[in-house]
């Protein structure tokens, strides 16, 4: 009976530990998928002009935990935002390595473009665990790359 118990937390402890994971830039490597705490909802998304800018990886355990978005940070499954200092800060959630090239690009595009409709179509992809490889159209159809 304890072996069974212990088995049963030894499984299930990973899962409670790692929630989500983002991916970052390991300098060499390309890109790496990076395991957030618990608490992690989402992967943030940093963008400078009209370009997406990656989080690199770090051997400090800490700096690799910038790509991870927590509750309260900001609103919805995805979205972006224009800080202070004229860069764009985006987020997507609701996956394991939401952050993907092309779900980056298309949020930034999207949001420097004003396309409320895109962004919509996108956190809708979101929350249905749609194909992140998908170009989204603004008027509701799908392009496949």
């Amino acid at each position: 009976m304890r072996a069974a118990c212990l088995c049963f937390v030894l499984i299930s402890l990973p899962n409670a530990v790692f929630a989500i994971s983002c991916l970052v830039m390991r300098p060499g490597y390309g890109f790496t998928s990076e395991a957030c705490p618990s608490a992690a909802v989402g992967c943030r998304i940093k963008a400078r002009s009209d370009h997406v800018e990656w989080y690199e990886w770090s051997k400090l355990y800490d700096r690799n935990q910038l790509v991870c978005v927590y509750p309260g940070e900001y609103d919805g499954l995805a979205g972006c935002v224009r800080k202070h200092s004229g860069n764009v800060r985006c987020w997507c959630g609701g996956t394991d390595d939401c952050n993907t090239p092309e779900m980056s690009r298309q949020l930034v595009d999207a949001f420097l473009g004003s396309d409320r409709t895109k962004m919509e179509i996108i956190m809708r992809n979101l929350e249905m665990g749609v194909n992140q490889g998908e170009e989204v159209k603004g008027e509701g159809e799908l392009l496949f790359d």
